[in-house]
């Protein structure tokens, strides 16, 4: 583990926050695909979530770099990871391959909620931002 930082009082930590909503916005994709929601519909929220996932790394990660984190270029790659399936899923509604898609959104949200638990808890201990 690595040891905590003085807080930064200059950086906002509202990223518990953002989690929770995308959090949400996840659950909304797998209950739309699971509810057999049209393929547009779930094109749609795929892109916000795009959009909204993007924005939220950035400012994550920006947060990270500002506090001297040591792990951050592990941690970008990660997130793009996380956004290459998000491509990868909005692709499968173009094929409207229902089968795959479901499998994917499993995924998203577990590695989301992995990724949240681990790397992001790691790096809000070392920048002594509040979780």
């Amino acid at each position: 583990m690595l040891p905590p930082r003085e807080r930064l009082p200059t950086l906002p930590d509202g990223v518990a926050a953002q989690h929770g909503h995308l959090a949400a916005n996840i659950r909304r994709l797998r209950l739309a695909h699971a509810t057999g929601g049209p393929w547009e519909e779930l094109a749609a929220l795929i892109d916000q979530l795009i959009g909204e996932v993007r924005a939220h790394f950035e400012y994550e990660e920006l947060v990270m770099d500002r506090g001297g984190y040591p792990e951050l270029e592990q941690h970008r790659s990660m997130h793009a990871s996380f956004l290459r399936r998000l491509v990868a899923l909005r692709a499968e509604c173009e094929r409207r391959e229902s089968e795959l898609m479901g499998v994917l959104v499993e995924l998203l949200e577990s590695w989301f909620r992995s990724h949240e638990q681990t790397a992001d808890r790691r790096a809000a201990e070392f920048l002594g931002l509040e979780e």
